[in-house]
C-alpha cells in the first residue's frame, strides 16, 4: 500500500524519474571513458588517469561546495547552479 503512494503523485514519479536517469547518465560516462580510452591505447597508465580524471572534478569541487552549503543557507545558493551542472557535462564529453 505504501508503495502505490508514490506512485499516485505526478511530482514524486517526475523528480524519482529525473533522478534516476541522471544516475544512469552519470553511471554510463564512468564506465564510457575509460573504455574509449583502452579502444585509443594499451597503456594501463593512461587508462587509470582517464578514469581517475572522471573524479577529480568531484573531489576538489563537490566535498569543498559541501562545506559551504552546510555552513549557509541552502535555498540561495542552489538556484544558479543548475546551468554549470549541465555545461561541466558538456565540457567532459568534448
Amino acid at each position: 500500500m505504501a508503495s502505490a503512494l508514490f506512485m499516485r503523485n505526478r511530482n514524486y514519479r517526475l523528480l524519482f524519474s529525473a533522478g534516476a536517469l541522471t544516475n544512469l547518465g552519470d553511471g554510463l560516462i564512468l564506465l564510457a571513458l575509460p573504455w574509449l580510452a583502452t579502444l585509443m591505447t594499451r597503456d594501463p597508465v593512461a587508462i587509470g588517469a582517464v578514469a581517475a580524471a572522471g573524479r577529480v572534478p568531484w573531489l576538489l569541487f563537490a566535498l569543498p561546495a559541501g562545506v559551504i552549503i552546510d555552513r549557509s543557507d541552502q535555498r540561495i545558493p542552489l538556484l544558479p547552479q543548475n546551468p554549470n551542472f549541465f555545461m561541466g557535462y558538456d565540457a567532459e564529453i568534448v
